[in-house]
């Protein structure tokens, strides 16, 4: 009976370790994201080897690189819901491959997303269930703003 217990207790411990909860504004203003994985219900994908970069700079503006162009927009959050607007990116070419994955993520981050962030704040994922489309990051130390130390 004694092991059942501290089966029970080492379980317990394991998910609410590894549990999430839903996205405020507060999580992720001021914050800079790596892409891990991109999948969609196409079978399209994307991995970590991209250098795909997500960045919320504030409460109201986004920013990022492709892993080809940079790009910019608009984002607000409602009730764990992300959406990204009035995306602008530049224009470098940078291959065909290249086109193709920025074209489907930038079209991903268009549309509205369900976001989730890992109770320790270290991952965030962002998913469309309509597409199929689950996007996955880490939280990257690459930027630093002026009110961090």
């Amino acid at each position: 009976m004694k092991n059942f217990v501290y089966v029970i207790l080492a379980l317990t411990f394991i998910v609410t370790g590894c549990s999430s909860k839903q996205v405020t504004k507060e999580d992720i203003s001021a914050t800079e994201w790596k892409l891990t994985e991109y999948t969609d219900n196409s079978g399209f994908s994307i991995d970590a080897d991209e250098n795909i970069i997500l960045t919320f700079r504030d409460t109201i503006m986004v920013a990022g690189n492709t892993g080809c162009n940079l790009f910019m927009g608009k984002y607000s959050v409602n009730e764990s819901k992300i959406k990204i607007e009035n995306i602008g990116s530049t224009k470098v070419f940078c291959g065909d491959d290249e086109a193709e994955i920025e074209q489907n993520y930038l079209n991903a981050l268009s549309l509205e997303l369900e976001a989730e962030i890992s109770s320790n704040g270290e991952e965030l994922v962002l998913k469309n269930s309509e597409n199929g489309i689950e996007i996955k990051y880490v939280r990257s130390e690459g930027l630093k703003f002026h009110h961090e130390k």
